[in-house]
């Protein structure tokens, strides 16, 4: 009887033991994400100058992202209203797609943006598409947009690109 207590109560331990390896492992990993925010720095984009505007709005896109295709309405209208020169900041739409497969993205949605392929977004801190970066001519992140934007939130990028001609940097 007493052996049948010692050996369940070492089983208790060796469970509760590995349940805590297990809840540290998975939080520390889930905690090294971090997500592109107000303030950070992003990394130089091949083919984008960040110095040459005051502002750049960064379209953070994938190739069969739902939520990108969906948004495609409001990304032409982001692009009429550039054409337009009724908003201070310069588009552009990054992919971590090839080339061909950007082109054919783009095309489908009629969408003419320029692009950037290839980018690894994960360095720019971005995990999810479409997320919307607001940047100012040094690099550093003014506004974060994520996912599917309803239509108040479609108004307060709207507004936020026709202002920000005037971005103060970090």
């Amino acid at each position: 009887m007493m052996k049948k207590t010692l050996e369940i109560s070492l089983n208790v331990l060796v469970a509760i033991a590995a349940s805590i390896l297990i809840f540290q492992f998975v939080n520390t990993r889930i905690h090294r994400v971090h997500n592109a925010a107000v303030g950070d720095r992003l990394p130089a984009i091949d083919g984008v100058d960040w110095a040459a505007h005051e502002s750049t709005l960064v379209l953070a896109l994938r190739k069969g992202c739902h939520f990108c295709e969906n948004s495609m309405p409001f990304y032409r209208r982001l692009m009429t209203l550039s054409q337009q020169n009724e908003i201070g900041a310069f588009v552009v739409a990054v992919f971590p797609d090839e080339n061909d497969e950007v082109h054919q993205v783009l095309q489908a949605a009629q969408l003419s943006v320029p692009s950037v392929s290839n980018v690894d977004l994960s360095k720019l801190s971005v995990y999810g598409t479409p997320t919307l970066l607001l940047v100012d001519r040094r690099g550093s992140i003014r506004r974060v947009w994520a996912g599917a934007l309803s239509g108040a939130k479609e108004a307060t990028v709207v507004t936020a690109v026709k202002g920000s001609g005037s971005l103060p940097s970090f």
